[in-house]
C-alpha cells in the first residue's frame, strides 16, 4: 500500500489518502471533509466486492500532492480537481471508521 498527503481547497488540515490503482472511484468518509470543500454533483450507491450497496453523496473536490509526497513537480503545480463519492459510515469489520 502506498500513502500520499494532500491539501484540499478551502481546508486548513492535511489528508492522508491511500494509493488505489484498481479503484474506479475515490470514496472519503463524509464526516472528514467540511462542507465548505464540497461541490455536490449528486448521488449514487457504491457495490464493493463484499458487503452491502451503501449510499454516498457525489462531489468534486479540488486537491493537490503536498510537496514532499513525490518528486513531481508537474504534479504539485497544477490545480486538479477530483470527483468522489463521501460516505457516513465504512462497513469495515475490523476497522473503527
Amino acid at each position: 500500500m502506498s500513502f500520499v498527503t494532500l491539501d484540499v481547497d478551502n481546508s486548513a488540515h492535511e489528508y492522508k489518502a491511500m494509493i488505489d490503482s484498481g479503484t474506479m472511484i475515490a470514496v472519503a468518509k463524509a464526516s472528514l471533509v467540511p462542507e465548505s470543500c464540497r461541490e455536490y454533483v449528486g448521488k449514487t450507491r457504491l457495490q464493493g466486492a463484499f458487503g452491502e450497496c451503501v449510499d454516498a453523496d457525489l462531489v468534486i473536490l479540488k486537491v493537490r500532492l503536498k510537496p514532499d509526497t513525490f518528486n513531481c513537480t508537474n504534479a504539485i503545480n497544477t490545480e486538479p480537481t477530483t470527483q468522489l463519492t463521501l460516505i457516513s459510515k465504512f462497513n469495515v469489520k475490523s476497522s473503527n471508521v
